[in-house]
């Protein structure tokens, strides 16, 4: 970021200029790790449990992938072509044979995003560290599922409350012991509730591209929220969430005038699979 001004001070033809610019890593750099990663399992990061799909966010668990206490998250400057990078922190994945892009590192997780695939049923997953590089470590194969689609809500973190906004805010729907400031929601607002694995959409983004328009899901999907189904009027938009990487998908809908108070139970299903069951909202008359 750069000021321009003319000495008068005043505002008035001052000018601020910004740019980014992407550093990209040379492919000669070194990449110091040491010991061979080691893969726990691998699940939906939504409900932190089950089976992913195409494009679905995941997390690995297991170790020796960055030196103790060395955490990294992908930043803009990762960026490439409008798509997160498939090696982060001298760390690549590998699900089904293709490369994941890569979102965070950690020791003992790497939060990826599952390759575009059609595949369904069982395939390896492999963690490389160093990749590409004359000391490039590879760990044993996993085997994991993928199930498609492969439906979950984000939760907030160790509880069950869906990650919930209130429509066209960043107004968090959640008891505020749960995020400060946050609120309950009431019978008839209109919320947007955030998930991954829903399935295809139109336009298709491929994985790790960030989706700069609305995608639709392009097979129907119902939602209940205390039991009660609700109408396809009151579900505003089921699809991909714009300006964000293609496995994060958002669900606009209106909350029941029937709705009780209390943490109510969200379900969403998706060619004839569901959202995992204990998934709430809180309701607050």
């Amino acid at each position: 970021a750069g000021a321009a001004a003319d000495g008068d001070s005043q505002p008035t033809n001052d000018r601020i200029y910004t740019t980014t610019i992407r550093i990209p890593l040379s492919s000669d750099a070194a990449c110091p790790l040491t010991q061979r990663p080691q893969i726990r399992n691998a699940v939906n990061a939504g409900a932190h449990a089950g089976p992913f799909g195409s494009n679905t966010m995941v997390e690995i668990y297991g170790a020796n992938f960055q030196p103790t206490s060395r955490t990294r998250a992908v930043g803009t400057g990762d960026l490439s072509n409008n798509a997160f990078p498939q090696a982060l922190a001298c760390i690549a994945v590998e699900v089904g044979g293709a490369r994941a892009p890569v979102t965070y590192v950690q020791q003992d997780q790497i939060n990826i995003q599952a390759p575009t695939l059609t595949a369904s049923g069982p395939v390896n997953l492999v963690v490389i560290g160093n990749p590409g590089k004359p000391n490039e470590l590879r760990s044993d194969p996993a085997t994991v599922t993928l199930q498609q689609p492969s439906p979950s809500f984000f939760t907030l973190g160790s509880t069950k409350s869906i990650a919930a906004q209130f429509a066209n805010t960043a107004d968090v729907a959640a008891d505020p012991s749960v995020v400060p400031g946050a609120r309950p929601a009431k019978p008839g607002d209109y919320l947007t509730l955030y998930g991954t694995g829903f399935g295809a959409t139109k336009p298709a983004w491929q994985s790790g591209q960030i989706s700069t328009t609305a995608a639709p899901l392009t097979d129907a999907i119902t939602v209940s929220i205390g039991g009660t189904i609700l109408s396809p009027a009151d579900i505003l938009y089921a699809g991909l969430s714009p300006q964000s990487i293609s496995g994060l998908y958002q669900i606009n809908l209106r909350v029941p005038l029937s709705t009780p108070d209390g943490d109510i139970p969200v379900i969403a299903t998706i060619d004839g699979v569901s959202t995992q069951a204990d998934a709430t909202i809180p309701v607050k008359h």
